[in-house]
């Protein structure tokens, strides 16, 4: 094999080649570091998204060209350095190291850009404990670059024998190298390696453990870093702080109906957070940002909206630029509109921390949504029985309707003023007729929790549906209740169709959510009614 070896400039450049391998080195472990991140983020939350955080911002052009330089100029220190019997196994090792390295982050590009392979549990593993191994062996690498480019072990080499730093004529000439493998001058060469290198601590030992130290100080901090903030996973029910506030993700359901069953769209679903919140940080009130809290799946990434917190508000409240007093625990909804692809996804919420004013943190937390979508029969209860039904704010409704009456007119007492001076108890009469269509006026006493009849009534009309069958035919038709104002007495005044007379079977049915209720007020053989002249 034939070489040509400018050894000159090698001698005067040495600390200078290996202070830019040094540095070439630390932009790769720090791409690394990012990559092993985005992995473990990966095993635990199963969702990659490149446009929150894409393999091609690790495994970019400018790592593979680093990568590449790294390998490039040792192979061009051990094509210098072998032919003047000069130490070189130090860079075999760093062009297997970093080949090393390539190799894993091209297959890691490959298995995020293929879809087929996305999920496959044993293959991420592998590539996750392979990237580990590559960056702890980096930092290894590293202590010696950064000793070799501040020159503490330049003696091994005897560049001072080779014509003090001049090179030889001979070094621009062409040579001839045979390579032969001797066992046992290989086994002394190791031994008297290691005796140098002990001689070499001892020599530099003050400074080689301030290096160590410093060394280890920063790769504790690095694993502190990233196991308890950088890439830890939050899960429901568990507290965090970030900024000035406390968190803490509650229950988390999915749906697409509205409180009372109704179906809100057909091509959009709806992720529905419960939030707990609290201001750590300032006495005086705040002000939060919900839009840093994103909902992120396999292909997109939401921020909350307010429009549709009507339709959610048995699970709470949306947040509307309420000041949080200090240290006072709040709860809001965080309502996420998701597209119909995005069923079946893996969905993780992400908050956007600023740290400073340029660096910006997602923390995480795993979300396991609570299925709404489909009804539950619940319970059934008939006229006279008294039935419960829960709301999803830990409030609930106890009810008992104790007859019922279709009539054509009937009435109720309310309190009012005639005028400022002349205030009284009035009553108002109800016709059947005066309400548009064929009717009549259901007339049902009533024992409830509801302090006034109004909200009864009003719970009532809002979740329920009534529900008859005349001969053969089943139909189902909206509760209008026939008076708007507060009144008197335990009864419920309802407008409902005058075909209600001839029907077989009537019964309410109450949706909260998902929950189905019936209460039956007339069946096959079961119904109550009540005198005329009780209404």
């Amino acid at each position: 094999m034939i070489l040509r070896k400018p050894y000159a400039f090698l001698i005067k450049h040495f600390k200078m080649i290996h202070i830019i391998l040094f540095l070439l080195g630390c932009f790769v472990l720090y791409q690394t570091n990012g990559l092993y991140s985005m992995i473990e983020e990966y095993q635990q939350l199963m969702i990659y998204n490149e446009t929150v955080n894409s393999v091609l911002t690790y495994v970019s052009t400018p790592t593979i060209l680093a990568l590449v330089a790294i390998i490039i100029i040792s192979g061009v220190l051990i094509y210098l350095l072998y032919y003047k019997k000069k130490p070189v196994i130090f860079y075999f090792l760093v062009i297997a190291q970093y080949g090393f390295t390539l190799t894993i982050m091209l297959l890691t590009k490959n298995y995020f850009d293929t879809a087929s392979t996305l999920g496959d549990v044993a293959q991420i593993r592998a590539l996750h404990d392979f990237t580990l191994i590559t960056m702890v062996l980096q930092y290894i690498f590293l202590f010696f670059l950064l000793i070799r480019s501040i020159g503490l072990d330049l003696k091994k080499f005897g560049f001072n024998e080779d014509r003090e730093f001049i090179a030889e004529a001979g070094d621009d000439e062409e040579v001839e190298l045979d390579v032969e493998f001797d066992y046992h001058a290989t086994l002394r060469f190791i031994k008297g390696k290691l005796r140098e290198l002990k001689y070499f601590y001892g020599e530099h030992q003050k400074l080689i453990n301030v290096l160590l130290i410093a060394f280890i100080a920063f790769g504790l901090w690095q694993g502190y870093t990233y196991v308890f903030v950088t890439n830890r996973v939050y899960a429901q029910n568990e507290y965090f702080k970030a900024n000035s506030y406390r968190f803490k993700v509650n229950n988390v359901y999915f749906t697409d109906k509205d409180y009372a069953g109704n179906l809100i769209s057909t091509t959009n679903k709806y992720i529905i957070v419960s939030l707990d919140i609290e201001n750590v940080a300032s006495k005086s009130p705040i002000t939060f940002d919900y839009e840093r809290w994103s909902l992120v799946t396999d292909r997109n990434r939401y921020v909350p909206s307010t429009s549709k917190s009507d339709e959610f508000r048995d699970l709470g409240t949306t947040y509307k630029n309420d000041l949080l007093e200090y240290q006072k625990v709040y709860t809001f909804l965080l309502i996420y509109e998701i597209k119909n692809e995005d069923l079946g996804s893996n969905y993780t919420l992400y908050y956007e921390e600023v740290q400073n004013a340029n660096s910006v943190y997602d923390r995480k937390v795993k979300i396991n949504p609570i299925d709404l979508t489909n009804y539950q029969e619940t319970d059934t209860k008939y006229i006279g029985e008294e039935m419960t039904i829960p709301f999803y704010d830990d409030t609930q409704a106890i009810f008992n309707l104790t007859a019922y009456q279709l009539v054509d007119q009937s009435g109720y007492y309310y309190e009012g003023c005639a005028s400022a001076k002349e205030c009284g108890v009035y009553y108002r009469e109800l016709l059947a007729s005066s309400f548009a269509g064929s009717n009549k006026i259901m007339y049902i006493p009533y024992t409830s929790n509801y302090s006034t009849g109004l909200l009864f009534s009003n719970f009532i009309t809002r979740q329920g549906k009534l529900v008859y069958k005349v001969g053969d035919t089943t139909k189902t038709t909206t509760i209008k209740s026939a008076v708007t104002r507060n009144y008197r007495g335990n009864f419920l005044y309802l407008v409902v169709p005058a075909e209600l007379e001839n029907a077989t079977e009537i019964e309410f049915q109450f949706v909260v959510r998902d929950k189905l209720y019936h209460y039956v007020l007339k069946s096959e053989g079961k119904e109550s009614e009540i005198d005329e002249s009780t209404t």
